[in-house]
């Protein structure tokens, strides 16, 4: 399915046979397809019951289509058992009281929100720094859609200060709260369980209409779970997580409590579909964060670093854990790299830039250059970390969305995964986990393009000798064979104004039931 299979898109409701439709708030239900084989279809399926009721119409656009004929689903929504016909139109005019096509959406609006009691409720769950930037490029717009719209909204948010400032209200702050590892996770069960238990008790007393998950398996799918159970509202997914990268355990979960899986991937939307899954591609929102992004001469400015010299970001965590194991690796191969670089070009000039996510952590990596040799060649930068990307010549970098970052902006780089020791070996031998590649980059183009050091291969001096390939002095051909791999996949991750569209999709689904 594509996009505009949105969670109810245009929705037809048709109880069984044997029941007449109950009165509905709609007067007109307008499905547009390029196939008139497509509403034959629809014709023959729901007939009957739509003509007792006088309000089914068609129309034909060449722009637009129903991706799968009908879609049949009997469903149990808030304590009425239908069945549901998925239109999915793209495009189409906008009439007073009938469900319609807003053409710059591809999905459907329902003008009926002005005479609710309540504001419609919306909670956005995640967990992470790289989730709660999402989910705040998600809020904002959101708000802004709703406003234009007049649809009144409440947006909650489980997550960090990001949505807070974008303008949801913080029911639950799980900052601090992720981990990556068994052991590490460990302190913080009962901490989390906590804030589960607190979020819960708002949402008995404030029940919502949607819930949105972004990625944080381990919190989300439990949580997915107890709201479409607890309260029978839509659940979506939006950025799922990599279960067709490197896990299938948690799969049959996502795809039974979400009405719809928002998937950033071509690959990861194909992998849901084959599970059941109803999924809609919206394109990877780091898309949105890249969109204008300053030139290299601009970020070098900034910087106060000269064209000629030589740019290296060291990007070592957003979790504790990340910097106690990566650090000391991207730290001693950035010492390494300085002497190579050198003894190949004496006079020129290496500037280390580290992005610093972790605040209360300033003083570890600033201590730790003078023990790593770095003193005067390494600064840190606390600002945007994308302010400074398309200054750099290189990166060496934990594991991650920032790899997805770097390639957006196309900035050589070598990856390092490493967490400690036994976890590692919890995960090798009875878990069984095992993949062939860490990084992003690899994962999605189901090859190796930029250089990656798991657990015991991450050895600083590996690290330093791929991180010199890659330098436009070694003539290696190892830059040019990474930036040609980039382009590959700038095409698999779709337009900008991914934030955008989820938020209209949202919205819409919400709208079309009442």
């Amino acid at each position: 399915m594509s996009m505009l299979e949105a969670i109810s898109g245009c929705v037809v409701h048709v109880h069984s046979a044997a029941t007449a439709l109950p009165p509905s708030p709609l007067a007109a239900v307008h499905i547009i397809s390029t196939s008139r084989t497509t509403q034959q279809l629809l014709v023959q399926a729901y007939t009957p019951q739509l003509q007792q009721q006088s309000c089914w119409r068609f129309s034909h656009s060449r722009s637009c289509h129903l991706l799968l004929g009908t879609h049949h689903e009997q469903q149990r929504w808030r304590g009425r058992t239908h069945h549901t016909c998925r239109a999915l139109p793209s495009y189409g005019q906008e009439e007073q009281d009938v469900t319609t096509v807003d053409s710059d959406i591809s999905c459907c609006s329902v003008h009926h929100h002005q005479n609710r009691s309540r504001p419609y409720r919306i909670v956005i769950s995640t967990g992470d720094v790289m989730g709660d930037i999402h989910g705040a490029a998600l809020v904002q717009e959101m708000l802004e859609e709703a406003g234009k719209k007049e649809i009144g909204v409440e947006v909650y948010a489980i997550g960090g200060h990001r949505m807070k400032a974008a303008g949801a209200k913080l029911i639950g702050d799980n900052t601090g709260l992720s981990s990556i590892g068994l052991l590490e996770a460990m302190p913080l069960i009962i901490p989390s369980i906590q804030l589960q238990l607190s979020i819960r008790t708002f949402l008995d007393k404030h029940s919502p209409d949607i819930v949105v998950l972004l990625d944080y398996p381990g919190v989300n799918i439990p949580f997915g779970r107890y709201v479409k159970r607890q309260f029978g509202c839509k659940v979506v997914y939006y950025i799922p997580p990599n279960e067709w990268l490197w896990n299938t355990s948690q799969t049959q979960s996502i795809v039974n409590m979400s009405d719809c899986i928002f998937s950033v991937y071509p690959g990861e939307a194909k992998y849901f579909r084959k599970a059941g899954g109803h999924v809609v591609e919206v394109g990877h929102p780091l898309l949105d964060l890249v969109e204008y992004k300053i030139t290299r001469q601009q970020a070098r400015i900034l910087l106060r670093i000269r064209e000629e010299d030589l740019v290296v970001l060291l990007m070592p965590a957003s979790r504790p854990q990340e910097l106690r194991h990566v650090w000391p690796v991207l730290a001693s191969a950035a010492r390494q790299l300085l002497d190579k670089v050198r003894q190949r070009a004496n006079n020129l000039q290496v500037h280390f830039i580290v992005p610093s996510i972790l605040l209360n952590q300033h003083h570890i990596l600033k201590e730790s250059f003078h023990k790593y040799g770095l003193t005067g060649c390494a600064k840190l930068w606390h600002g945007n970390s994308k302010m400074v990307m398309p200054a750099a010549d290189l990166a060496i970098t934990k594991s991650g969305s920032v790899n997805l970052e770097l390639a957006l902006f196309n900035v050589p780089q070598v990856v390092v995964y490493k967490i400690d020791a036994p976890t590692a070996w919890i995960a090798r031998n009875i878990f069984k986990f095992s993949v062939r590649h860490i990084s992003l980059v690899n994962l999605i183009l189901e090859q190796q393009v930029v250089p990656e050091f798991i657990q015991e291969n991450a050895e600083a001096s590996r690290v330093a000798d791929a991180a010199f390939n890659m330098l436009a002095i070694s003539n290696s051909g190892c830059r040019e064979r990474v930036l040609e791999g980039y382009q590959e996949l700038h095409g698999l991750l779709g337009m900008p104004g991914v934030a955008k569209r989820t938020a209209q999709l949202v919205l819409s689904s919400i709208c079309a039931d009442n």
